[in-house]
C-alpha cells in the first residue's frame, strides 16, 4: 500500500510540472526586424568627409588696431577620413596637405605680395598636418609649416552635420617664419602703420554628408 501511495505521489507531482511556452514564429520575427530597422536606421545616419563642402579661412592682422585680412585656400588634400555616426570620429587621424600658391585673399596683388615675400621665403613653403582625437570641443592638431611641426590645440563645434574647426597660430613663436615675416613686414610697412601682427586665426567648415 505504501508503494501505491509514492506512485499516485509521483504521477501527480510530474503532471502538475509547468511548461515553458514556446515564442510564437510571430514574435520571433518581429524581434529580427526590430532589430534590423535599428541597423539600418544606424546605416542611415552614418556621415563622411566631403572635400567639395570643405573650406580652410584664415584671418591675419595688420596696423595697430588689428585690422582683419581674410584670405583661404583653394587646394587642400585632406586623406584617411572615415564613415561614421559619431561626428566625433570622421576626421580623427586624417592627414591634410595644403599648397599655399593656392592661398587668396580676394586681392589680385596682395595675394602676389603674400606668396613672394612670405610663403616663397619659407624653408617649405606648403602646410601639411593630422588632426588628433575629437573629444569634449577640443582636437590637437599637428601642423607642419617651415619645416618646424607643432600641435596646437584647437576647438571645434558640431550642428547640423556641420564641423567647425577654430585655432590661433603664430608664424614666429610656432613656425619660426622670421625671414618671410620681415620681408612681408618691410614691404607693407607704411600700408600697415608699421604694424603687422603675427598672429593668424584659422577656420575650417566642413559640412558632412550622409
Amino acid at each position: 500500500m505504501k508503494n501505491i501511495l509514492l506512485l499516485l505521489s509521483f504521477l501527480a507531482i510530474f503532471s502538475c510540472k509547468k511548461e515553458t511556452p514556446v515564442q510564437n514564429n510571430a514574435e520571433n520575427n518581429d524581434t529580427v526586424s526590430t532589430v534590423v530597422n535599428e541597423i539600418e536606421g544606424l546605416e542611415d545616419n552614418t556621415l563622411k568627409f566631403d572635400a567639395s563642402k570643405t573650406a580652410l579661412k584664415w584671418t591675419a592682422y595688420k596696423q595697430p588696431e588689428k585690422i582683419a585680412v581674410h584670405g583661404s585656400f583653394d587646394s587642400i588634400v585632406v586623406q584617411n577620413t572615415k564613415e561614421s555616426v559619431i561626428p566625433e570620429e570622421i576626421l580623427e587621424g586624417a592627414t591634410f596637405f595644403i599648397t599655399t600658391s593656392s592661398m587668396t585673399t580676394g586681392d589680385v596683388s596682395r595675394d602676389a605680395k603674400i606668396l613672394s615675400l612670405f610663403f616663397n621665403n619659407l624653408d617649405s613653403p606648403n602646410i601639411s598636418g593630422e588632426f588628433g582625437k575629437f573629444e569634449d570641443q577640443n582636437v590637437p592638431v599637428k601642423i607642419k609649416m617651415n619645416n618646424v611641426e607643432v600641435t596646437k590645440n584647437f576647438k571645434y563645434t558640431f550642428e547640423n552635420n556641420k564641423i567647425v574647426i577654430t585655432g590661433i597660430v603664430d608664424v614666429l613663436s610656432d613656425f619660426k617664419a622670421q625671414k618671410g615675416f620681415d620681408f612681408l613686414h618691410e614691404a607693407c610697412a607704411e600700408l600697415h602703420l608699421n604694424k603687422t601682427w603675427t598672429d593668424i586665426s584659422i577656420e575650417i567648415i566642413s559640412d558632412l554628408t550622409k
